[in-house]
């Protein structure tokens, strides 16, 4: 059946609908006339309203129209006549018309007001399946890749170990070496970033957690990327207190981590990197602060996004996948708090704040603590 074809049946439809209905009201309301009279308008009223409702504008009109031939038909003095001798019978005529149009268009706008929401409803909720199934589907992919890459980069690693003892004093192949081994690492980290953004994003990530002072976190932190050459290029400045949160210490060493390296990465050499820790209001604030190249103001509110780089020419140009900073959301909103990213713009520094609710020192320190001072 052709699209015009359907559109007339339809309309056939809905107008004999129409007329049908105002023909059983009709029925109705002579079968019951001692009961009705003098008011036998409300029946049709009511017609017209459930035409509107389930036929449409155009079919309430017939309605309306049919409305007003049989009541005055079968209604009106003289019965069985359509003429209309009184004022009042004169006014009559259009204050019903007027009220039944009126109330038709109400009708027909509420119905197309709820047609038009129950179907956004459906697309949004197609849309958030389509969504769902690509987010699972990209999920799966990157389990698969980052296995998948494993194999290789193992395998140049060793290749690299043999090497090693193969040309070990020859200067070419000991650069060709250290070149291998160090791209192997990078690769390796690649992957296992992948691999972890992957289990964060499926919410597979357990917590052991258990008193720690967030402090000595830090300065763990601090400690290994300075062993490792990272911070010799920067002025470091340091505010800590101690702040005990219930937290799983590893987790937690991967997020300051994170974000020191963050600031390191995007941070020019004789750059500053401001790191503090205080308690406010229940929660204990870390603040990483630096001088860097700033974040522009339409990339701060997808900063925590997977893949987000920002300006190919500015951020993307120091590497990575962009999932470090997406790993420290998840993570920090796992122990129940927030982390939040701030820049007045490029060339102008970034600020990451990170906030957990705290706890009160152990009671073994605090005991200790109490000795001290006896």
């Amino acid at each position: 059946m052709s699209a015009r074809a359907s559109s007339l049946r339809s309309a056939v439809i809905r107008y004999a609908f129409a007329t049908a209905t105002t023909s059983a009201v009709t029925a109705l309301s002579v079968a019951l006339r001692p009961m009705i009279q003098p008011r036998h308008s409300p029946p049709f009223l009511l017609a017209v309203l459930v035409v509107a409702w389930f036929a449409g504008f155009g079919p309430a009109v017939l309605a309306c129209g049919l409305s007003i031939v049989l009541m005055n038909y079968f209604f009106i003095p003289p019965l069985h006549s359509l003429s209309l001798f009184s004022a009042h019978e004169l006014i009559g005529v259009p204050v019903f018309a007027a009220v039944a149009l009126g109330m038709a268009w109400l009708a027909t706008t509420r119905r197309s007001a709820e047609a038009a929401r129950v179907d956004a409803l459906a697309r949004e909720q197609a849309a958030r399946a389509d969504a769902e199934s690509a987010n699972r589907g990209k999920d799966e992919f990157l389990a698969v890749l980052s296995h998948e890459l494993r194999n290789p980069l193992a395998a140049i690693v060793s290749a690299a170990h043999l090497l090693e003892g193969v040309v070990r004093h020859d200067e070419t192949a000991a650069r060709a070496r250290e070149v291998i081994g160090r791209q192997a690492r990078n690769l390796g980290c690649l992957v296992d970033d992948l691999l972890e953004v992957n289990r964060v994003m499926k919410g597979k990530v357990m917590l052991n957690r258990s008193p720690t002072d967030l402090s000595e976190v830090v300065r763990r932190c601090l400690a290994t990327l300075g062993a490792a050459g990272r911070l010799e290029r920067h002025l470091l400045k340091l505010d800590l207190s101690p702040v005990w949160v219930d937290a799983d210490a590893l987790r937690l060493d991967q997020v300051v981590t994170n974000l020191m390296e963050n600031a390191v990465k995007y941070t020019p050499g004789d750059g500053s990197i401001v790191v503090s820790l205080s308690t406010v209001g229940g929660h204990a604030v870390l603040d990483i602060s630096d001088t860097g190249i700033g974040i522009p103001a339409d990339l701060l509110p997808r900063m925590f996004d997977v893949f987000v780089q920002g300006d190919p020419g500015s951020r993307h140009s120091h590497g990575g996948l962009g999932i470090g900073l997406t790993v420290v959301r998840r993570m920090i909103e796992l122990h129940g708090g927030s982390v939040t990213a701030a820049s007045d713009g490029p060339g102008r520094g970034s600020t990451f704040t990170v906030r957990l609710p705290c706890i009160p020192p152990p009671a073994v320190l605090q005991t200790s603590a109490a000795v001290r001072v006896r």
